[in-house]
């Protein structure tokens, strides 16, 4: 009887652990579309945007890597605005980094989120100017 009991405890602890994973993969998906459709919609003709979400080698949580196909001036100007928008999405769990990589060139560029997100509350704030030269020289370049 006391097997059973423990037996019937192990299996709801791990239904319960499963349920918890699947709404997080659930929640990783949601900012996965929603940043993809955002900056795919505000990239030019002939320019392409592709984000990732990739387990983080830093931190307990995920990265977001964006990767963009375009001119180099395009991509310099462009890069700190979509970390600006990578932030300023309501993510429920948790992240660590935004990668942002130049296909043509491989140059990648770094900020934490946590550094991000006080900028991307400026931006979406309406002083984006401000907050999008502040994070152009925040980003770390590799």
């Amino acid at each position: 009887m006391k097997h059973r009991i423990r037996l019937m405890v192990v299996a709801i602890v791990l239904v319960a652990f499963a349920g918890t994973a699947f709404a997080q993969k659930g929640r990783i998906n949601k900012y996965h579309k929603s940043l993809s459709k955002k900056l795919s919609a505000m990239v030019q003709d002939g320019q392409k945007c592709k984000v990732n979400m990739n387990d983080s080698t830093d931190g307990d949580g995920m990265d977001a890597e964006i990767r963009l196909t375009m001119g180099i001036r395009e991509f310099e100007s462009f890069a700190p605005i979509a970390a600006l928008e990578a932030a300023a999405l309501p993510h429920k769990f948790k992240a660590v980094n935004i990668y942002l990589r130049h296909e043509a060139t491989g140059r990648v560029g770094r900020i934490n989120f946590r550094d991000a997100e006080p900028l991307a509350a400026m931006y979406k704030a309406g002083e984006r100017e401000k907050a999008t030269s502040e994070m152009a020289d925040s980003i770390t370049w590799h």
